[in-house]
C-alpha cells in the first residue's frame, strides 16, 4: 500500500510538471477592448467594391431607393457616395464615404448630409425607418477581408454604428448590412444592391 501511494504521488508530480511546461509554452491570451484590425489588408483587397450599385428598401410609408457608388483604389484612398431616396422621389440623405490606408489599418469614414449638404441633426430627427443621421464623420476600421467579404468595425463600443459588412456576390450583386450598438433600439439595416446598367456612351445609329 505504501508503494502504491508513492507511485501515485510520483505520477501527480509529473502531471503538475507537464502542465507547468504547457503554461510556459502557451501563455494566456488577454483580450483587449476595441476592434481587431485586419492584418495585412490593403486598399487593393477592396477593389471589387468599385462601381455603381442600386436597390430598394421597403418602409412604413413606401419603398425607398438607395444608391452606393465606389471608385477604384487610387493613391491611398477609395472614395464613395451613398444616397437615400425617400418614397416620392426626394433625397433624404447623401453620405460621403472615404476608405483610407493608414498606419494603424484601413479606415472607413462616412459623413451624412441632406440633399443640399446641410447638417441633418441628431438621430431623433430621423424617420423611424430612415437612414442613420449625424453631423460628425463616423469612423470604422477594417477588421475582416476575405474573398469578397469585408467588415468594418467601430473602435468604441459606444458608437451607434458598430459594424458595416459588405458581401460581393458574383459580378452583379452587393449586400450591405449595418449593425448598431446594444444600447440602440435600431434593428440592423440590410441593403440588397445590384450593379447599375452601363451608362456609357451609346453607339451612333
Amino acid at each position: 500500500m505504501h508503494h502504491s501511494n508513492a507511485a501515485l504521488q510520483a505520477v501527480l508530480t509529473l502531471v503538475v510538471f507537464l502542465l507547468g511546461l504547457g503554461a510556459l509554452r502557451e501563455p494566456e491570451v488577454v483580450e483587449r477592448p476595441g476592434a481587431r484590425v485586419a492584418a495585412g489588408a490593403t486598399l487593393e483587397d477592396l477593389a471589387p467594391l468599385a462601381g455603381t450599385w442600386r436597390g430598394s428598401i421597403p418602409g412604413n410609408t413606401g419603398e425607398a431607393l438607395v444608391e452606393e457608388i465606389w471608385s477604384e483604389p487610387l493613391g491611398d484612398t477609395i472614395v464613395g457616395l451613398f444616397r437615400w431616396i425617400a418614397p416620392g422621389g426626394s433625397t433624404s440623405m447623401v453620405e460621403l464615404l472615404s476608405i483610407r490606408a493608414e498606419p494603424d489599418g484601413v479606415v472607413l469614414r462616412l459623413l451624412q448630409r441632406g440633399a443640399t449638404l446641410e447638417a441633418l441633426g441628431n438621430r431623433a430627427t430621423a424617420a423611424e425607418d430612415g437612414p442613420v443621421r449625424g453631423d460628425a464623420a463616423r469612423e470604422l476600421v477594417l477588421t475582416g477581408a476575405h474573398e469578397g467579404q469585408w467588415t468594418f468595425s467601430a473602435r468604441d463600443a459606444t458608437e451607434e454604428i458598430q459594424r458595416v459588412h459588405y458581401l460581393r456576390e458574383g459580378a452583379e450583386r452587393l449586400q450591405i448590412r449595418v449593425e448598431f450598438s446594444e444600447v440602440s433600439s435600431r434593428s440592423p439595416l440590410r441593403f440588397e444592391l445590384r450593379r447599375a446598367p452601363d451608362q456609357g456612351p451609346q453607339d451612333e445609329k
